[in-house]
């Protein structure tokens, strides 16, 4: 088996529409709009040796001065990555190796919070700046080792602003991205929503397409953006991809592009509708005669825009442009076209002789998505692939067809003609089982959507010899004015209008009968209809195939009957506020040889008579079509908001979603429309509906609204919701220092700021161990506003001494407050003991001096105060020493007068007994205060001894 890869297309056209905006913080995009299951193959060669390069990666920048941060991981942590920054004229402006702090990460980065430490480059200029992205350690023989297994590259309005990988703005393209998982599993596919910038054809307009990949799984695959799908002649085709080729050429955005214009209000016009010989004589080849003679044909046309043709030629002749027929895809200029057909089928070979229907459809905002080697897309459990147009705020239509013919060249299934909605399982291109030889193994794999058309239908004959030449009929639908195109104004509730100038003809045949006319309105919309206004001629009849958007006349009858057929056709639309694309309405007539004209056009521009008004508020806020609002942080319980719809405008609006207001994006499920408003609402008036935002998860969350309405420009109405789901932050590592006697300092660390400012953090604090705040205990903290974790220190003071303190560091946001395990410190505090040489003497204790027989008085006796705790004593009396009781009869002697006893040290005082003469003992108190804070004050008894008594405590 050779080696596995798959490559994805997406095939649009036209030019790039440009539009500012206002920033936000921070517009990061990559892997965590991949997945982080999707290496990123380094810029470089392709893989599939084609001579291009992948992962080129650009960067609009609106605003001088933004700042591009860049955060890489390589396939290991040990990997050197290096970027290099080119600005807007192309030149290098910087080559750096990112280091840890720098822009590097660890390969497994969560990516689920902002990034402090990116690469950051200030740029000097607006446009678009381009990076490319390097492992330089891996061996480039070593393919899938020359991987990023961690990118995001974001901007920013300055550099102090740190970027969150988790907020997408459209910033970031690439037109070939590369990634390689290394893996057929289901483990290793992508979910991923890519959105694809098409050019609308007209100035200043684009369609935005929303590529969702559902289990998509293979090997290596590129992401490529380019005009055609598989290269000629296979455009449009499922195909072995042996034989085929594509090209690279429009840009890929990981989100809804910023500079992103609305689509176009119209489609594409079209006029000079035909097809004619390679000799230019008439509609006829003959490819199976005379080599070089009528061999061609050409399907000619005008069109007023650039854009895609897709001409369908129904070489089975079963009356569906569907599989199997043959398809001639490419670029629709704006100007005149000439698309060559040979008179050859799908297979290669000259269709039998007959006439041929062929349908002309011109497409704006066309792309193709082709999958090259995608074993997977779903698998057999999931719905695979699908695309949805997408508008500003990623609100998603879900009337987008999609398209897909694996039948023609394979052996799968196909949506055409007609498509199926993208938001129905039966529009998700499914296929594979997450094995190496699933259906897309070795195949181009095509899916394709397009916004706007126009469509025609053209006949073309192919005949057995080199023809004489033949005089089709001419349909002229403008009688005496310039060419045979025609074009009319509706006004809705004007009344129905006529698709023929009253002067058309029908000349240039070679018979004066026809034997039949189709009138189709190639663009239909809700509430339109084709009629006739009055009996049609006798012989002509309206065929029972004949529907509202298409007429089918029969029966052979003049030239001047099928005029006057043709002049009583007529175009209505029911609704008071009709959409306002211009209608396309061909006419075709054959006559009794079944020689068939070219179709004339009718172009009917549309205007109301009456025209609604739609705008959406919050408060008093005006939401504008595009805007984002914000609940701003939410925690528990959820919050609700009302929104209103006015209707400002002259007519009736009349709102036609189901539901009425939808969401949809990524956190579709926490934005919950709980009261959906009314579907119409009158002039001047307004209607309400509520959404209830339920964060699931902490971070950013988005999702979009989408409300479907008849105001001809603003449809749907969508903008983007936000919120940021918050918890309480985590609160770790309590921390104490500077402890002394009634202070400390405290402290903790905001582990995770649960996704909100931080508003007040500090410490609770206790006597009491397994204390519950904040019931419980003593507060001390400071008010601010941290949007960032780290530690934390707060100055505590009014604490006991000498006591064991309890202690839980705390943080508060928006959600609520988080706390810290407990933890505990006993502060300082001094330890008095008073000695009497080398007894101590207890706080309530006593001791006696003795003066017996003919002693008047004692010997002075020393006390020693010691300090044996850990802070300064503070002896506070006047005198240090009292006494109190029997003083007359002892006589205090020398004090040491410090009044502050270091740890460790001490003090002394003496004290003498005078002998009273009678035998009878005295007694005092001696009391020393002091700042001990059990021991205060400290006292004992000292006992005066005319005899030799003892001293009981």
């Amino acid at each position: 088996m050779r080696k596995k890869y798959f490559l994805f297309l997406l095939v649009i056209m036209g030019c790039l529409g440009i539009m500012t905006g206002s920033p936000t913080t921070a517009f990061a995009e990559g892997s965590v709009q991949m997945g982080l299951n999707q290496p990123l193959y380094e810029t470089g060669p392709d893989l599939n040796a084609q001579g291009y390069n992948v992962s080129e990666i650009y960067v609009d920048i609106l605003t001088v001065g933004e700042v591009i941060n860049i955060s890489l991981a390589g396939y290991d942590n040990s990997d050197q990555v290096s970027v290099k920054i080119y600005d807007p004229s192309e030149a290098l402006r910087a080559t750096q190796i990112l280091s840890t702090g720098n822009g590097k990460v660890a390969i497994d980065a969560p990516f689920d919070g902002t990034l402090t430490t990116p690469y950051r480059f200030t740029t000097d200029a607006a446009g678009v700046w381009k990076v490319e992205v390097f492992n330089d350690t891996q061996n480039p023989a070593n393919y899938y080792y020359n991987v990023l297994k961690r990118f995001d590259i974001s901007v920013t309005a300055s550099a102090v602003e740190n970027p969150d990988p988790r907020i997408a703005a459209g910033r970031i393209y690439s037109e070939r991205w590369a990634f390689y998982t290394n893996s057929f599993e289901e483990s290793a596919s992508s979910d991923a929503d890519l959105y694809i910038l098409v050019p609308g054809g007209y100035a200043g307009t684009n369609f935005v397409w929303q590529l969702d990949l559902n289990k998509f799984s293979g090997n290596y695959y590129e992401l490529v953006a380019n005009d055609l799908g598989v290269d000629s002649p296979y455009s449009g085709y499922s195909i072995a991809s042996a034989n085929g080729r594509v090209s690279k050429k429009y840009p890929i955005y990981l989100s809804y592009p910023a500079i992103a214009d609305p689509p176009p209000a119209s489609p594409a016009q079209l006029s000079n509708i035909r097809f004619i010989d390679d000799a230019s004589t008439d509609n006829t080849i003959s490819p199976g005669d005379t080599p070089g003679t009528q061999d061609t044909g050409y399907f000619e046309f005008t069109s007023n825009v650039a854009g895609t043709y897709a001409i369908t030629i129904d070489t089975n002749q079963d009356g569906v442009y569907g599989g199997g027929d043959k398809l001639l895809l490419g670029n629709a200029a704006a100007g005149q076209n000439q698309i060559a057909w040979d008179g050859k089928n799908a297979a290669g070979t000259v269709v039998s002789v007959g006439t041929y229907r062929a349908q002309l459809v011109v497409r704006l905002g066309e792309y193709h998505f082709i999958a090259n080697d995608a074993e997977t897309s779903g698998g057999p459990a999931t719905d695979g692939l699908t695309v949805c147009q997408a508008y500003p705020g990623g609100a998603i239509a879900d009337d987008t067809l999609v398209f897909w013919d694996d039948q023609t060249y394979l052996t799968g299934t196909t949506t055409l003609p007609d498509g199926e909605l993208c938001s129905t399982s039966a529009g998700h291109h499914t296929w594979g089982d997450f094995t190496s030889s699933g259906f897309g193994n070795e195949r181009y794999i095509d899916t394709y959507v397009y916004g706007k058309t126009t469509t025609a239908e053209i006949l073309a004959v192919i005949v057995t010899t080199d023809d004489t030449p033949i005089n089709n009929p001419i349909v002229d639908l403008n009688g005496g004015a310039t060419g045979t195109d025609f074009t009319a104004n509706f006004t809705a509730e004007g009344g129905a209008i006529n698709i023929a100038a009253n002067g058309a003809t029908i000349t240039g045949g070679d018979s004066t009968t026809m034997n039949g006319a189709v009138i189709t309105l190639t663009n239909p919309q809700t509430g339109d209809s084709l009629s006739f206004s009055g009996a049609l001629p006798t012989e002509i009849t309206l065929d029972g195939a004949s529907t509202d958007h298409k007429l089918i006349l029969t029966g052979a009858d003049t030239i001047a009957n099928y005029v006057a057929a043709i002049k009583l056709a007529q175009f209505n639309n029911a609704l008071a506020n009709p959409r306002l694309d211009t209608r396309t309405v061909t006419v075709t007539v054959t006559d009794e040889d079944g020689h068939a004209s070219n179709p004339a056009i009718s172009s009917i521009t549309m205007s109301d008579s009456s025209v609604p008004e739609i705008s959406v508020k919050q408060g008093t806020i005006t939401i504008e079509r595009g805007d984002t609002y914000s609940f701003g942080e939410v925690g528990s319980p959820s919050v609700t908001r009302e929104f209103t719809i006015e209707n400002s405008g002259n007519g009736v609006l009349n709102l036609s979603g189901s539901p009425i207001v939808k969401i949809s994006g990524a956190h579709k499920n926490e934005f919950v429309v709980e009261a959906q408003p009314a579907t119409s609402i009158g002039v001047g008036s307004s209607t309400t509906f509520t959404i209830r935002f339920a964060p699931g998860a902490s971070g950013t969350r988005t999702a979009a609204v989408s409300i479907t309405n008849d105001d001809s420009d603003e449809n749907p109405y969508s903008f983007s919701l936000t919120g940021v789901g918050i918890a309480a932050p985590t609160v770790n590592a309590p921390t104490s220092a500077n402890i002394t006697t009634t202070t400390a300092t405290l402290g903790g660390t905001v582990a995770h700021t649960g996704d909100a400012n931080v508003t007040e953090r500090g410490v609770y604090w206790s006597t009491t161990s397994g204390f519950t705040p904040p019931g419980q205990g003593a507060k001390v903290s400071v008010t601010g506003n941290w949007g960032t974790t780290g530690a934390f220190t707060i100055n505590v003071g009014s604490l006991p001494s000498g006591a064991t303190i309890y202690f839980k560091a705390f943080a508060t946001n928006a959600a609520g407050t988080g706390y810290s395990d407990q933890a505990s410190f006993t502060t300082l505090a001094p330890d008095i003991n008073v000695k009497r040489d080398a007894e101590n003497i207890p706080n309530g204790g006593g001791t006696a001096l003795h003066c017996a027989d003919s002693c008047t008085t004692s010997a002075p006796v020393t006390f020693t105060i010691e300090n044996t705790g850990n802070a300064t004593m503070n002896l506070t009396g006047t005198p240090v020493v009292k006494l109190s009781g029997d003083t007359a009869f002892f006589v205090s002697g020398t004090q040491n007068t410090a009044t502050a006893v270091a740890p460790g040290g001490n003090t002394t005082f003496t004290l003498r007994f005078n002998n009273p003469g009678d035998g009878v003992p005295r007694l005092v108190t001696v009391t020393i205060e002091n700042n001990d804070p059990d021991e205060h004050p400290y006292t004992f008894k000292v006992v005066g001894n005319p005899a030799y008594l003892l001293w009981t405590r």
